[in-house]
């Protein structure tokens, strides 16, 4: 990568970008995923500055110009997708001063609030699961009668196993190798946000059971490809195939509702808080970076504590004459 100084040369804004995208990928090792998203916040930004005026180099941004983006990047978007556009921005001008490119970082004297929006995360009811989970094991036993192939059946139940049983994010679950997993133990080593590796215990014995089924009914093309969950034409399964197959469950089993991979992870965390399961545990199983984020599901266990208080508050033990 060529060394650029600060004020060396007037380095064109795009080609600063690349080096940052490449930096990222090389030597902060970050996944595709995360690089992806960087990718399209910054373009975002340079088309926010190709509206001001055609060329820019990094030399030309300053604090003024970082707050007409960030106004218009609130006027836009919702917080949650404000707050990455301004950290990518943010670590995109911190990469460069960091290297010397440009002498100081026009955020370092900007202070930034965005309050975190109230929508609460939505969950599946425990009858729910069970009637997704039992409308595929259904078609499992539909098809071994008619004499289908079933294989692709088994692999939708593992998957759907796993994401209840682990709580894992679905990209984490594409992402998965057959070296991640072992079923002896039932330890799967997931990588999450930031590379982030935490190991997860499968303990219980429908989702190892559906897990081992799976693997012994693909092993040949699980081996040669090197990932545990494959689509139809022996690739790696993609996030969209998963959300499909979610979905297509849910129609078979009458859910009257859009269900996503995503509440299988919310369902769990709300279901373990429920059952008295200390929060930082939580926080392990499903990659939080910060219990704050864990903190999300305390809301929405209203009901769960609404009963604590009915049958444990000392107040119902009190029996004053009056």
């Amino acid at each position: 990568m060529p060394e650029f100084r600060a004020r060396d040369v007037e380095l064109e804004l795009q080609k600063a970008i690349e080096q940052f995208l490449s930096h990222c990928r090389y030597e902060r090792n970050l996944t595709e995923k995360t690089i992806s998203a960087y990718d399209l916040d910054l373009r975002q930004f340079v088309s926010f500055l190709n509206g001001l005026k055609e060329s820019w180099s990094v030399f030309d941004i300053d604090k003024e110009l970082i707050k007409d983006y960030l106004r218009n990047v609130l006027t836009l978007y919702k917080p949650k997708s404000s707050r990455r556009k301004i950290a990518t921005l943010k670590s995109f001008m911190g990469y460069l001063n960091y290297e010397d490119i440009i002498s100081a970082n026009p955020f370092s004297k900007i202070r930034i609030k965005i309050d975190r929006e109230k929508q609460l995360p939505k969950t599946l009811t425990v009858t729910q699961v069970k009637r997704l989970l039992q409308a595929a094991y259904d078609r499992m036993a539909e098809s071994a009668n008619d004499g289908r192939d079933i294989r692709l059946v088994v692999r939708d139940i593992a998957i759907i196993e796993l994401l209840f049983s682990s709580g894992m994010r679905v990209s984490e679950l594409c992402s998965l190798k057959t070296s991640d997993i072992d079923l002896e133990t039932g330890r799967i080593k997931v990588f999450g946000k930031g590379r982030r590796e935490r190991i997860i215990p499968i303990c219980d014995k429908a989702t190892l059971a559906a897990l081992t089924t799976y693997s012994d009914s693909l092993n040949a093309g699980i081996s040669n490809n090197g990932m545990f969950f494959l689509n139809r034409f022996g690739n790696g399964i993609s996030d969209q195939s998963v959300r499909h197959l979610i979905r297509k469950y849910a129609d078979l089993a009458r859910l009257e509702i859009h269900v996503t991979p995503h509440m299988f992870r919310h369902t769990i965390a709300t279901l373990l808080l429920e059952n008295n399961v200390d929060i930082r545990n939580i926080q392990y199983l499903l990659g939080h970076s910060s219990i704050s984020v864990t903190e999300i599901y305390v809301q929405i266990n209203q009901g769960a504590h609404r009963k604590i208080l009915e049958e444990r508050h000392p107040r119902q033990t009190m029996n004053i004459q009056n």
